[in-house]
């Protein structure tokens, strides 16, 4: 005869067996989609570590020194702080107006684009139905700051000032800005129209980045033709005196950049400045006159204290046989000797620190042709990254598949469901029932006593 006698420790060792197995299975395929974290781009801050350079001193109530290559922050004060900006607005307004517009058209500038303006704003003496095409229109937005200029470019971009100012929200958004809200394409005072230092940088660093905004805004001086109403030429002269070799505030290096002033907002910079490798968007906003002096001392101190290294020709730990591309092999489950990092990629650190100090860490993302990124750190601080790509000749593909999650990365770079892990989610959730069925059980016996029956070999209760 058998007896048949559930137990509160028979139960508890049935559960304790399907957790595990649970457990176990989903460990076993969650792993690998672990090991695949995307970290998201960090703002970054400036630091004061050891062999960091000491930043200066500068009067300007909120300023930045960006390296233009990375992204990263060599220097801040003030950086989220929200500020009137004046005219640099024009950076992001004549961006928009090169990406949409082709620079041979006309616009024919109107009353409102003109006498909307307040008294005393700058502008290149436009007169109502005065044709200009968008090319003069941007050499009179840039170099002059011609307030009329912005209005007729937004309105030829968007068929309304209104809307354009739209574009500008969502295009500053979509760069990354965080603290901006513009009300209008020139910068005059408005008390809904601000932004930061640190978008700001975010804003030149996409402006420069653009060829042919960065042709108009390196040029010194430029000559106007005569217009449909006017016989005369318009000569119009970047304002921004450090690119004046004949200014006391020349700085060798400086290539683009823009002036700006309201009362409200007071003196406000952008500067764009090249030597050697090194390549540095420094802005000062807030400023009651000393914005170049304290844009030189920014400028300074990121050319004498720090170098760009570039990281594809000095990077060695993701070659085949080192112990990181060993490392690199068991999470992809392949090899990666067919693939490089991405040529023209920079770090940039102290002049006293070299490659070797840099700490290096895989970060696996799938972008067009690259399927991950070396992100480089000093001190803690993120310095630079280079992408993974195959080796010329390789295609637009990557030579393995990856688990992320409830897909799969395959070779030919499609995502595909991850079917083996649904699967063992579907097993874990039947499994789960079973152990719910098992509970219930137990429960139902304890009601009736937990009694125990003796059976006969048929079952029959004796």
């Amino acid at each position: 005869m058998d007896t048949v006698h559930l137990t509160r420790s028979h139960t508890a060792r049935r559960a304790a067996a399907v957790l595990l197995a649970v457990c176990v299975l989903c460990a076993l395929f969650l792993a690998p989609a672990a090991s695949l974290t995307v970290r998201a781009d960090g703002r970054g801050t400036y630091v004061t570590a050891p062999d960091w350079p000491e930043g200066p001193e500068l009067a300007s109530d909120g300023a930045i020194l960006m390296d233009a290559v990375t992204g990263n922050i060599l220097y801040e004060k003030n950086v989220d702080q929200k500020m009137y900006p004046a005219s640099i607005t024009k950076i992001l307004t004549a961006l928009i107006a090169i990406e949409h517009l082709s620079l041979e058209e006309k616009i024919t500038y109107t009353r409102d684009d003109i006498y909307t303006l307040e008294r005393g704003a700058s502008t290149i003496a436009l007169r109502p139905d005065e044709e200009l095409s968008v090319e003069e229109s941007l050499y009179g937005l840039l170099l002059a700051s011609g307030n009329e200029c912005a209005n007729g470019l937004a309105r030829q971009t968007a068929g309304s000032v209104s809307a354009f100012v739209d574009m500008m929200n969502a295009r500053a958004a979509e760069l990354g800005c965080t603290g901006t809200h513009f009300a209008n394409p020139h910068g005059l005072h408005d008390e809904n129209h601000y932004t930061t230092p640190h978008d700001m940088a975010i804003l030149m660093r996409a402006a420069i980045s653009n060829a042919t905004y960065l042709r108009f805004d390196s040029t010194r001086t430029h000559i106007i033709p005569p217009t449909n109403l006017v016989n005369e030429t318009r000569p119009v002269k970047m304002r921004h005196e450090m690119l004046d070799p004949y200014s006391a505030n020349y700085y060798e290096g400086v290539v683009a950049g823009k002036t700006g002033f309201t009362t409200p907002a007071g003196n406000t910079l952008v500067t764009y400045a090249v030597r050697g490798d090194l390549k540095l968007i420094s802005v000062v906003m807030h400023s009651t006159g000393q914005q170049y002096a304290d844009t030189k001392k920014l400028l300074d101190y990121g050319f004498s204290g720090f170098q760009s290294l570039e990281a594809s020709s000095l990077e060695t730990r993701f070659q085949a046989g080192s112990q990181t591309k060993d490392a690199m092999d068991a999470v992809l489950q392949d090899t990666l000797i067919g693939t490089d990092l991405a040529p023209d990629s920079w770090v940039t650190v102290p002049k006293n620190v070299s490659f070797s100090d840099l700490t290096a860490d895989l970060v696996l993302e799938e972008q067009g042709s690259s399927f991950g990124r070396v992100v480089y750190r000093y001190e803690g601080m993120e310095v630079g990254s280079a992408a993974l790509t195959l080796k010329s000749g390789g295609g637009q593909t990557f030579p393995f598949s990856v688990r992320s999650g409830l897909h799969i990365v395959r070779a030919d770079g499609e995502q595909v469901l991850n079917v083996p892990l649904l699967i063992v989610i579907g097993a874990a959730a039947v499994l789960v029932i079973v152990l719910l069925l098992l509970l219930r059980k137990r429960r139902i016996s304890r009601s009736s006593g937990n009694i125990s029956f003796r059976t006969d070999r048929k079952g029959r209760r004796l």
